[in-house]
């Protein structure tokens, strides 16, 4: 038998608490944050939801309902309780900083459950010990430098981002005393915390001009540094943001863009071929998050400049992997942009590319990596073009041709243990199984298995790919399989009806924590209509829960038609009024 959760344990706790005060959720709600909106809170933590809350997320409610640090001991004991050793040591270290970005989010998402808040905070604690780390890292043997440096720790474990400045500041003056390289190297790692230290902040424009300027120290002294250190960042940041729901690909375009104007880089065709190929990445990645359609045209016009550069750039016999890799580059960004202009000419000349590729690497044992990659994006190509055409004339069998091309990225990847180009290649299999069992034609057992083998793809994709790591691909899988569950539950007459429902509206949730109605209005507002969906087709199997399921559904439908007003989106309009009046209909039939 499985160890109990220590939340589990400690929402037992909560409720015999909050029951011998003779206190409501509401009541508790209210007493611990001044609102009872944030009764949810309550009740996750009495459902043991989340599994390891820290203590000090939910001081509030320890403090009303007085207990003490004996019980939490003995909530833990027995179950599988975890200590987070980061966020105990910035609660002890950084009390000032870590409290007092907690009441930011808190201000800014006034509906965050307990588990997001946890989340948040574990995460920022983690930022915060890794950015104290970088700071005590800049080692001298000189101690005036090092009182710098202690101070800028104790002012950031006290949230005063300014003093850190400062102290930083500080610091590099000093070192510019001494501009030996050895020394402009210990500069530059300072500037390169201070922009650190303002991207952590979010002040953007800031870190930008910071990791600028710690490349420019070497100007004068060593411009391969120079060029290295901006690839350096450029790169972290790249990292960084495939990881981010706010990522800062544009700083890392910025630091690129100047490394490429170097005349190091202008008279040396192979490395602006590598900064090119990396700078075209960049803008493809922002394209793809951008939030307004004009900026995400602007980019992909430029990542596929950018590919085209580095593919002249290259020798005349460039080694396969380079030359597969610079390839696939350009024809994903025309793959992008066909998928955006609705342009076969477009996709099929980045079909042209791919097809050539894989012929290219076709026996390659190092270019596995290459070919996964090639495979899924192949793949990808036959899905657009098959989606292009119209529905009554599309061609089914570019489904099974996508279909062989995401095996074969399996197949690779598998032989690489890439499990990156896997979990993408999963997820692309479940597109098509699932594009599959919405043909016309199709037997219902049939569908109903194809259902199942597009779910178990996207689930595969999912564990490659935790929220953690990589929020949009996971956010993507779930909008997809919420779809899918609903789907099959409207297809099947047993038991499993709801389940299945449960199961949509689980992944809907899902999706909606990381697309966001503040950053992501659009995908916000489909994974809203898809609730309403869900609970109007709930309200259809069971009378007890009819009138719940129907303002349920009402409340989704609502919040979409908000956001779609917005943005004078008229088919989700008009989908929303029809299903508002369809439910008004239906709540006025109940009562009468």
């Amino acid at each position: 038998m499985p160890h109990p959760t220590f939340g589990a344990a400690l929402g037992k706790l909560i409720y015999q608490k909050r029951k011998a005060l003779g206190l409501t959720q509401l009541q508790l709600a209210e007493d611990a944050f001044q609102t009872q909106a944030k009764v949810r809170r309550v009740i996750e933590l009495e459902k043991g939801t989340v599994a390891n809350p820290h203590p000090k997320t939910i001081d509030p409610i320890i403090a009303v309902l007085q207990i003490t640090e004996e019980e939490l001991e003995a909530c833990a004991k027995g179950t599988d309780f975890q200590p987070d050793r980061e966020l105990d040591r910035a609660y002890r270290e950084a009390r000032n900083l870590i409290e007092a970005i907690s009441r930011q989010f808190e201000h800014s998402n006034p509906q965050a459950s307990l588990a997001e808040v946890d989340d948040f905070l574990r995460q920022k604690a983690r930022e915060w010990a890794e950015l104290r780390a970088r700071i005590q890292a800049i080692e001298s043997t000189d101690s005036k430098l090092a009182n710098f440096t202690t101070a800028a720790s104790h002012a950031l474990a006290e949230g005063n981002f300014e003093e850190v400045d400062a102290l930083l500041a500080q610091a590099e003056d000093f070192q510019q005393q001494e501009r030996t390289l050895t020394e402009v190297r210990k500069q530059a790692q300072i500037r390169i915390t201070r922009g650190d230290t303002s991207l952590l902040k979010g002040d953007f424009d800031a870190a930008k001009i910071h990791y600028r300027q710690a490349a420019q120290f070497f100007e004068p002294f060593d411009q391969s540094e120079m060029v290295y250190i901006l690839d350096e960042i450029a790169g972290h940041l790249y990292e960084v943001g495939r990881r981010s729901t706010n990522p800062p690909f544009l700083i890392a375009a910025d630091l690129l863009e100047a490394a490429l104007r170097t005349e190091l880089v202008q008279n040396d065709p192979e490395e602006r071929a590598k900064l090119y190929f990396r700078l075209g990445l960049i803008y493809r990645n922002a394209s793809i998050t951008a939030t307004l359609s004009e900026l995400a045209a602007e980019f992909i016009d430029k990542a596929i400049d950018c590919n085209r550069k580095s593919l002249a750039a290259l020798p005349d016999t460039p080694d396969a992997n380079r030359l597969a890799s610079a390839k696939v580059g350009l024809s994903n960004c025309l793959l992008q942009k066909g998928r955006e202009t609705r342009s076969p000419e477009i996709i099929g000349d980045a079909i042209g590319i791919l097809i050539e590729i894989r012929q290219l690497l076709h026996g390659i044992p190092e270019a596995l990596e290459v070919l996964g990659t090639t495979c899924n994006a192949l793949g990808n190509a036959f899905m657009e073009n098959y989606q292009l055409q119209n529905p009554e004339l599309q061609d089914q069998s570019l489904l099974d041709t996508a279909l062989e091309a995401y095996n074969a990225a399996l197949e690779a990847a598998s032989r690489s243990s890439d499990a990156s180009v896997w979990g993408t290649a999963k997820a692309n299999c479940g597109v098509v199984l699932a594009t599959k069992a919405r043909m016309q034609g199709i037997e219902s057992e049939a569908a109903r298995f194809l259902r199942v083998q597009a779910i178990s793809a996207y689930l595969a994709s999912i564990e490659t790919f935790p929220e953690v790591s990589f929020p949009m691909p996971f956010a993507e899988a779930h909008k997809s399989l919420s779809d899918l569950f609903f789907d099959q539950s409207v297809a099947t007459d047993d038991e499993l009806k709801e389940f299945y429902l449960f199961r949509a509206i689980a992944s809907s949730n899902s999706a909606g924590e990381i697309f966001s109605k503040e950053r992501y209005p659009d995908d916000w507002a489909h994974i809203q209509t898809q609730l309403g969906r869900i609970f109007l087709y709930h309200a259809t199997l069971r009378d007890d829960t009819l009138v719940t399921d129907l303002n349920q559904a009402k409340e989704h439908f609502q919040e979409a038609l908000k956001i779609f007003q917005t943005s004078n989106d008229e088919v989700e309009i008009e989908f929303c009024h029809e299903r508002l009046k369809y439910i008004d209909e239906q709540l006025e039939d109940r009562e009468n």
